[in-house]
């Protein structure tokens, strides 16, 4: 499984969870949720990534939002 995550705020929540042959839509939903993140004023700061079953990221989907 790939899992989209989030951390905003010390909370950590799975945005989603994809099949490992879904790996372009596991990216759009990771491009999704950075999207929302960025554009939410609330948000200052939190990381967003693509996790596999070994808790590695996948091809470098990590992305820190600091604004």
């Amino acid at each position: 499984m790939l899992d989209v995550i989030q951390k905003v705020n010390e909370n950590v929540v799975v945005k989603s969870s994809w099949p490992n042959d879904s790996k372009a839509s596991a990216k759009q939903a990771f491009h999704d949720v950075c999207k929302l993140l960025y554009a939410d004023k609330d948000t200052t700061s939190g990381v967003v990534a693509i996790l596999d079953d070994n808790l590695d990221v996948v091809d470098g989907c990590k992305e820190f939002i600091v604004k």
